[in-house]
């Protein structure tokens, strides 16, 4: 039986790393595409167009009187492409319904707000519940 040396099961993790890397490249470019061509048929732009509504809906509803306009779009002034403003109690969960409001918003890379999605951990923010 032969064994391997170190740096030769480095080298092939290396190139494991690589060709995962790779096809799970072609993979998400070919997602990007089906969803593109998707999102052009009926269906596709009626699905995104309730998604939309139903969000546009929720941010209205959830927002209280006393809500500081003015201070919500500073805080909208800061996104672009790269930072993204994220409700850190989301507006619509099965657990929680967070309100649109200066206090639930905060700015944060995009890459994070897309990992984060829709997510709510509960213990995360006892220590807020237990003052």
């Amino acid at each position: 039986m032969e064994r391997f040396t170190t740096l030769q099961r480095k080298e092939g993790l290396a190139r494991g790393i690589e060709y995962h890397d790779r096809c799970k490249e072609e993979y998400m470019k070919h997602q990007r595409e089906a969803l593109k061509k998707y999102r052009k048929t009926p269906k596709g732009r009626a699905t995104k167009n309730y998604h939309t509504a139903k969000r546009r809906a929720a941010k209205y509803q959830q927002t209280p009187r006393w809500a500081n306009e003015e201070r919500i779009k500073e805080i909208y002034s800061f996104s672009s492409k790269e930072v993204n403003v994220d409700h850190i109690i989301p507006l619509i969960h099965p657990l929680v319904c967070g309100l649109h409001c200066e206090d639930n918003l905060k700015p944060i890379p995009a890459k994070e707000n897309l990992k984060k999605h829709n997510k709510f951990y509960p213990m995360s923010y006892e220590h807020e519940f237990l003052r």
